[in-house]
């Protein structure tokens, strides 16, 4: 069973605040990106559901998107929240949180989550997003194909990113 996207922004944002490094709607996203690329790569299923739709200015989740809209280039300083109905309680505001995911694999996505943290957590949404927007990425093959003016709504098919993250670890593999 995949992970709650909004568990995993909040994962991200709670790494963040931990190391002092403010988190944006750009890099956060980008987070989620590489997170999902490479857990597609390496696990071969999807780390969550929700599929990136391609923006002008790269990979894109709508939810969080609309979850964040408010902090515009701003450091995020909220976590993800939803709601859910608790039984002689009604419905009751919660924090989504990985750890309330229920995945047998839940172990390996946090790792995952941990190195993608590691490794990306450094970079700026800018540089982040020009890494999504290299020649050969998922993102710009859509960019390319539409010329530049990618049509609303345009998904990134997993199995794109699937492919294209599989070719970075055969890259890293015979390097």
């Amino acid at each position: 069973m995949p992970v709650r996207v909004d568990a995993i922004a909040n994962f991200f944002l709670e790494r963040a605040e931990a190391a002092g490094k403010p988190l944006d709607q750009m890099k956060l996203q980008k987070l989620l990106y590489f997170s999902q690329g490479w857990h597609l790569a390496l696990g071969d299923r999807p780390l969550f559901d929700e599929d990136f739709e391609a923006w002008r200015w790269g990979p894109v989740l709508r939810s969080l998107r609309s979850e964040f809209k408010n902090f515009g280039a701003e450091p995020i300083t909220v976590r993800a929240k939803d709601v859910r109905f608790v039984p002689g309680k009604g419905i009751e505001p919660f924090i989504p949180s990985i750890a309330d995911c229920p995945d047998q694999n839940l172990p390996y996505a946090q790792a995952l989550l941990d190195r993608a943290w590691v490794i990306y957590g450094g970079y700026t949404g800018i540089q982040l997003s020009n890494m999504t927007h290299a020649d050969g990425t998922p993102w710009k093959q859509i960019y390319d194909r539409f010329g530049g003016a990618i049509p609303h709504g345009i998904t990134i098919p997993k199995d794109a990113m699937k492919a294209y993250f599989r070719e970075q670890v055969s890259k890293i593999s015979n390097g």
